[in-house]
């Protein structure tokens, strides 16, 4: 069976729409021989725009999922088409990469494609997404942990915004996997350059943008608001992508609405712009996201990130759980998944035990006990920091680590010390360290005896 299929939209239009007969349909399996047709039919006067508004019903989605569908396979693609997706299962699903070369029509929402009574992109045995036929080289693989920055663009007191339900839900998510994920809080920046530095100084692998996205005004296309407390609000655009911070993290998650529009590239914009600029994947809703809807999919999304799932098999997860919200608005079509690589290249992080080694710490004592920890990043990053910095030389690794654990000297035995040491210690262990902890508690010492906190 197929593990990879590449379905490419070509034309030779830039701008503007022509003729559907004068856009070509490319369908190619494993990289073998590429068969065409022309895309079929399809009335870019029936409001495609609009599929997303909350007063559209299903039946409204579902004609337009058909049109598309029938457009793009229902023409000398469609039994090769459908010999594909019948080898496909849950277990072993089909990769499928849509590649829209026209810009205009990108703005389409191919995510709605319905066909045999069925959505598309929300079936178990295909893992569809947007990006392009040729994908570039995965970057090199770093140790872990695996760096998010979730940066927050309203002020808290936004209560239709739920920046706190949905950050946490990630954090939530991400305390199942302790020490192989860091993840901090830019919170109402003031400026791009506050953006920027906050970038440079972790370099994260994951840059997830909480934040209210609108048209530019007098232009359209999307940018970024931030409405910091103290200061005057600003905007990121796609303009301003390309020189935002000397660090490009690999995964861009734009939780924000409508941060897949462009008025030329509807679903290049600020996305594509982060795409452009290096990183291996991007996330961005092409139409207005609820919050609740914005929690379920961070939640979702992260738990499955945690377990180490390809960036793919995160959205669809996501997807799903979107889907069984009791509302049916066609929320889960929202998401647009951009990739210039393949889905499990996205995030190249690794750890230097064996997995089962890794295994059995992760289940003793003291260490399952750190999903509780939680908070203290700036701590937990310039107590790690200060043995093994990401961009620290490879000598770094030669060196070993020995933490005492004693009593208080404050008799304040309660102020999380020991997770934090643990945690740190369990942080250069994955990294390659070899670890000796000594825990002294109850023994007699210079001090006298008595159990404390390291």
């Amino acid at each position: 069976m197929a593990s990879k299929a590449v379905l490419r939209i070509a034309g030779s239009f830039g701008s503007g729409r022509g003729r559907e007969s004068d856009y070509t349909v490319h369908l190619s399996v494993d990289g073998g021989h590429e068969s065409r047709c022309s895309l079929g039919s399809i009335d870019f006067d029936r409001g495609f725009d609009t599929v997303f508004d909350r007063d559209a019903d299903e039946g409204i989605r579902r004609d337009a999922g058909e049109v598309l569908c029938r457009a793009l396979l229902g023409g000398g693609l469609a039994a090769q088409w459908d010999r594909l997706r019948g080898g496909a299962t849950r277990q072993d699903p089909v990769r499928v990469v849509l590649d829209v070369e026209p810009s205009e029509l990108r703005g389409l929402p191919w995510e709605l494609m319905w066909q045999h009574g069925w959505w598309l992109w929300n079936r178990p045995e295909l893992l569809i997404r947007r990006g392009t036929a040729r994908t570039v080289e995965a970057g090199p693989t770093e140790l872990g942990p695996l760096r998010v920055l979730v940066v927050i663009g309203t002020p808290a007191h936004d209560e239709e915004f739920l920046a706190e339900q949905e950050l946490a839900a990630m954090s939530g998510a991400l305390e199942s996997a302790p020490a192989r994920v860091h993840l901090e809080v830019l919170d109402d920046p003031a400026s791009a350059a506050a953006l920027s530095d906050a970038i440079d100084r972790l370099r994260p692998h994951i840059l997830h943008f909480i934040a209210h996205g609108m048209p530019r005004p007098g232009i359209g296309g999307p940018e970024l608001v931030f409405t910091p407390t103290s200061g005057e609000p600003w905007s990121l655009t796609a303009d301003d992508v390309p020189a935002l911070a000397n660090h490009q993290p690999r995964l861009v998650v734009l939780n924000a609405c409508r941060s897949a529009a462009d008025p030329a590239d509807w679903v290049g914009g600020v996305a594509r712009a982060f795409l452009d600029a290096g990183a291996g994947a991007v996330v961005s809703m092409q139409a207005d996201i609820e919050s609740d809807a914005a929690v379920v999919f961070s939640d979702t999304f992260y738990a499955r990130l945690a377990e180490s799932s390809p960036v793919d098999m995160c959205v669809a997860a996501a997807r799903a759980a979107l889907a069984r919200m009791p509302v049916r608005t066609g929320v889960w079509a929202l998401p647009v998944l951009l990739t210039c690589c393949e889905p499990d290249a996205v995030l190249p992080v690794a750890f230097r035990p064996a997995a089962d080694v890794l295994r059995d710490i992760l289940r003793s004592r003291p260490y399952a006990e750190l999903r509780r920890f939680v908070g203290r990043s700036e701590e937990r990053r310039q107590a790690w920091w200060a043995v093994d910095a990401p961009h620290a030389s490879p000598a770094a690794m030669d060196r070993s680590v020995l933490v005492i654990s004693g009593h208080s000297q404050t008799g304040h035995h309660r102020t999380g010390k020991t997770w934090l040491a643990h945690w740190c210690l369990l942080t250069w262990f994955l990294r390659g360290h070899h670890i000796v902890s000594v825990d002294l508690a109850g023994r007699s010492g210079p001090a006298g005896g008595g159990r404390g906190a390291a």
